[in-house]
């Protein structure tokens, strides 16, 4: 049984709550996290998750969009993260294994599910999340509404495999963006999902990850993709 509200800070603004909490993995390792509360009853639970050696700042004011658009949602910072655009990944790394960061996932996947009462969530990954976001989905599909990865990717073999080998075995719907020229690894997971809608999304204007959510020029293409996939779920 996971240990789950440590602390919660309440930041009041127009319109949105965000509040910080920890929490307790399986393994004792504390988790930070910000929940981004709607007004009224969620559409839909979202984990956003950065790409390696990054953290929550990754996604910019992203999540106060989705807040707006009625869903509830929460940016963690993964034990695999660091200090990258001005702040700080307040998760502990333990080492580089990035097989432990499916435990902070399994975590925040609980924990939102008993925030919000729903029963799915979704998730949203950059990077090496990306590649962690779709193994837990093969690994749990019945917790899973949809997953959005952002420049798709894996630094280690054996999660390479392990995303294959699970692929197949994911149940919700997926769109993977990525720029041209990181569209090998997405497109041969694509091709190893079973019956469900899937798809590769090519930005015009592209970089590595979910940093493009906020960057001028792709931005708005970004936001279009993804919120007009989250509106099908």
């Amino acid at each position: 049984m996971k240990h789950w509200l440590v602390f919660g800070l309440l930041l009041c603004g127009p319109a949105l709550a965000q509040e910080a909490h920890t929490l307790k993995a399986s393994d004792g390792a504390s988790i930070h996290l910000k929940y981004y509360a709607p007004e009224a009853a969620p559409r839909a639970a979202l984990i956003l998750m950065h790409s390696m050696r990054s953290n929550t700042c990754e996604y910019g004011d992203f999540p106060e969009v989705l807040v707006k658009q009625g869903y509830a949602a929460i940016t963690v910072d993964l034990r695999v993260g660091g200090s990258e655009l001005g702040c700080q990944n307040l998760t502990k790394a333990s080492n580089n294994d990035v097989f432990e960061a499916l435990l902070d996932i399994e975590a925040s996947v609980e924990w939102l599910l008993q925030k919000t009462q729903l029963k799915q969530v979704v998730l949203l990954g950059s990077s090496v999340s990306g590649s962690l976001s779709l193994d837990y989905a093969g690994h749990h599909p019945e917790q899973i509404q949809g997953i959005v990865t952002y420049s798709v990717a894996s630094p280690d073999m054996d999660l390479t495999s392990e995303v294959i080998q699970f692929a197949p075995r994911i149940k919700a719907p997926v769109l993977m963006v990525s720029p041209q020229e990181e569209t090998s690894y997405p497109n041969q997971l694509l091709n190893l999902m079973g019956d469900i809608r899937k798809s590769v999304h090519v930005p015009a204007k592209g970089i590595h990850g979910a940093r493009a959510l906020s960057e001028p020029g792709m931005a708005e293409e970004y936001r279009k993709v993804t919120l007009e996939f989250l509106q099908t779920l």
